[in-house]
């Protein structure tokens, strides 16, 4: 009823106006296409009349609630950047954030925002600074000054000033970003180290993830991680299951609890892995050599289901992991099993390091089954010349 109203009088209505009912509405979370549509008609025809705080309410607004009308983003772009010095830093901010979840591109914009807010760097507010960083990270805008200076702003910052919760999302955006400044992540694990107990178990692999990515294992931290973990088994997604097993195998961290909490997680929740993730799983306890056959084979018929949407490298990592951890299983690489279909279709997209993970997959099924390999000649070729060399 009230967005009813609304759309009948809106043509009477000044732009500030309009903003804040836009805002309003996504503060609640309430959708109403046709009032958004006529404020979209109404705001487009007055653009040039928007203050700073109402182009930020409304393209924070329209990305909130999922609308991502082209047209109207390219006008708030358009009339926000000549005015983009009056903005406050929260303006800027919110801006960035509205223009990450949108489906268009808008380089021109993010470049904007950098080179004008780094003047303004220390007016910002602890918010302002996270959702700037998670805005320029979720678009991949490579902003080094930029970047750099809202990681100094994190470091200096009075650890308390940051939830635990956007601690993590700002490691994980710079693990993104591959801007990889040493002292921010030192400095965000001081201050999770007092808070572990506070994170979820998705936020517990993120962290893990994060650190592994960049390669920075800050002492007592991925003990504390495996700590946390404890009695939250049930509660990592299929995904985080994956990270988290890829992150400690990667940082070579020798912990057989944290291995048999993430496998005993994972047969509880094989159905909900995605072929990336399953490959991950299954290459970091290979990796690791922490042998689960249990679940290897209670993973077996869920990786087989996936292999025609796996590329080459997950192609390449599963048959490794397998080989690795001698464990065999018709389901996956029988006769009745699409894996070297897949193999052979994908044949010309693997890397010398995958045929030659390959290659050692291929020995070893010889010499359980006695058979001459079904892998075409070329690949065989390849892995051979790639193992030896």
């Amino acid at each position: 009823i009230i967005s009813r109203s609304v759309t009948n009088r809106l043509s009477e209505l000044n732009v500030r106006a309009c903003a804040n009912i836009a805002w309003s509405f996504a503060t609640i979370n309430r959708p109403a296409d046709d009032m958004f549509h006529e404020i979209e008609r109404v705001a487009i025809s007055k653009m040039r009349l928007f203050q700073p705080q109402g182009l930020s309410s409304l393209a924070w607004a329209y990305s909130t609630l999922g609308y991502d009308s082209l047209p109207l983003f390219e006008n708030i772009a358009d009339a926000a950047i000549p005015k983009l010095d009056k903005f406050k830093p929260q303006e800027k901010a919110m801006m960035a954030l509205a223009y990450s979840r949108i489906n268009h591109s808008f380089p021109y914009l993010f470049n904007e925002i950098a080179s004008r807010s780094l003047h303004q760097i220390e007016q910002f507010g602890p918010l302002d600074t996270f959702n700037m960083i998670i805005a320029y990270a979720k678009v991949g805008h490579k902003s080094e000054q930029l970047m750099q200076a809202l990681a100094e702003k994190v470091i200096h910052q009075p650890s308390h000033h940051f939830s635990p919760q956007m601690l993590v999302g700002i490691a994980w955006a710079y693990a993104n970003t591959a801007h990889h400044t040493r002292p921010l992540f030192h400095a965000i694990a001081k201050s999770l180290l007092d808070n572990i107990h506070k994170l979820t178990a998705n936020e517990i692999a993120s962290v893990a993830w994060s650190y592994a990515s960049v390669n920075c294992n800050h002492y007592g931290l991925f003990d504390a991680l495996a700590e946390a973990s404890e009695g939250k088994w049930p509660q990592f997604s299929a995904q985080s299951l994956a990270n988290l097993a890829w992150a400690y195998s990667t940082m070579k961290e020798v912990n057989p609890r944290v291995y048999e909490g993430i496998a005993k997680a994972s047969m509880k929740c094989k159905e909900n892995f995605t072929s990336q993730g399953v490959s991950n799983l299954l290459w970091a306890f290979a990796n690791a050599g922490h042998v689960d056959s249990d679940l290897f084979s209670s993973l077996a018929p869920v990786t087989s289901s996936l292999l025609e949407e796996c590329n080459s490298q997950a192609l390449a990592n599963i048959a490794w992991a397998y080989a690795v951890s001698n464990v065999d299983d018709d389901s996956l690489f029988g006769k009745n099993s699409p894996f070297v279909a897949v193999c052979t279709e994908k044949a010309n997209d693997f890397t010398s390091g995958g045929v030659s993970q390959l290659h050692q997959w291929n020995i070893w099924r010889k010499e359980l089954t006695g058979a001459p390999s079904d892998l075409p000649p070329s690949v065989q070729q390849r892995g051979l010349k790639a193992f030896m060399s």
